[in-house]
């Protein structure tokens, strides 16, 4: 069972750090694409040539920089953040301490408010957990 566990966690710790890697990226393309505002909303030209590195040689190359999820807007930063927590039901088979775990695991490694963890915990919530 806890080897299991132990499985699971690695396997999300190492889609975070994609994730993390992903959010690097796209961020660091963002701020060297020279995105134009127009009334409000965020034009960006349709074709752009970039550089074809990966998400990792990007990470490597700039150590310096950290994105977190608290640098996004928060609708953006919820869906992140509720994309890596697994569906809670209530039922009794179901562990709610290690869930509580994931949840604060994943808030802490991407410094995300309180808020928002709790607005992404709690989507997260099916079955009996979601009339508590």
């Amino acid at each position: 069972m806890q080897k299991t566990q132990r499985e699971i966690l690695n396997a999300q710790r190492n889609q975070n750090e994609i994730l993390q890697q992903l959010l690097l990226a796209i961020t660091s393309l963002n701020s060297r694409s020279g995105d134009t505002r127009v009334e409000g909303r965020t034009e960006q030209p349709e074709f752009q040539r970039t550089e074809m590195t990966s998400p990792r040689s990007q990470v490597s190359s700039a150590p310096s920089q950290h994105t977190t999820l608290g640098s996004i807007s928060s609708s953006h930063a919820i869906s992140l953040l509720a994309s890596q927590i697994p569906e809670f039901g209530g039922q009794e088979a179901e562990n709610v301490q290690l869930w509580i775990q994931r949840v604060e695991k994943v808030a802490s490694i991407h410094k995300v408010s309180p808020d928002i963890t709790l607005l992404a915990a709690s989507s997260r919530l099916v079955k009996l957990a979601k009339r508590w």
